[in-house]
Parts: C-alpha cells; structure tokens; sequence
C-alpha cells in the first residue's frame, strides 16, 4: 500500500512540476487541467476489481487527489461555470474518465456531489471510450 501512495505521490509531482514548466513557457493554454477521484471500482469489460483513477474536470481544477467522501474544492473568480464554481447547494452530477488498469480499456463515470461532498460514482454505459 505504501509503494502504491508512493507511487501516486510521485505521479502528482511530476505532473505538477511539468505543468509548471508549461506555464512559464507559455504552453499552458494548450493543456487541460483536471482532478483525480481515487476509488475501487469493477472494469466494466474484464472484471477486474480495484483501485482506479477517474479524471474528472468538476471544482478547482489543480491535478488535486479526491477520494469518495472528501469535500471538492470549488473555484472562485473567473472559473467556468457550471463545473467549477459551486453549484447551489453544493449539488452536482458530472463525469470522470477512467482507464483500467488491467485490461486498458476506458469507460465513463457519473460522479455525484452532494453537499460539496464526493458521495457516489456510477458506471455510464451510455457513453462509450475512446480505447477500441
């Protein structure tokens, strides 16, 4: 478990130091920014079960590590809206991209805030992934 932290830790640096990098090139603008929901889920397609990371762009986008239960961070000033400001009532649905660490197929989550809590995910087998 320890290698495993370790190992996102790292991820996150190196993310966040690269985006840095960007930034004070310039090359920011063509990036997208993103939040990870850390969580234990079952691959729609191998039945693999396990922890898993969703991309999701909901909140102050910061490459900031979630896990079901936390509090999301919103965004002030100049955020877009309706994904990164905070909603009325802090209630909001939205999506997460996922990549199966088994099978490396992709599917999509719906990932559901409640009272600016990150309280549930389920699999949106309406939408397909881009991984054929």
């Amino acid at each position: 478990m320890k290698l495993l932290q370790w190992r996102e830790d790292f991820q996150i640096s190196l993310t966040r130091l690269f985006l840095n990098l960007e930034f004070q090139l310039g090359g920011l603008s063509k990036m997208g920014m993103y939040n990870v929901l850390i969580l234990n889920i079952i691959s729609p397609y191998c039945g693999y079960e396990g922890e898993m990371e969703s991309e999701f762009k909901i909140g102050y986008l910061n490459i900031d590590s979630y896990r079901l239960g936390d509090k999301i961070k919103w965004a002030d000033g100049i955020a877009k809206k309706p994904h990164q400001r905070r909603p009325l009532d802090g209630n909001f649905t939205g999506e997460g991209y996922v990549e199966c660490p088994q099978c490396l197929k992709d599917f999509w989550l719906k990932i559901f805030i409640n009272n600016d809590t990150l309280t549930d995910v389920t699999i949106d087998s309406s939408k397909t992934g881009y991984v054929k």
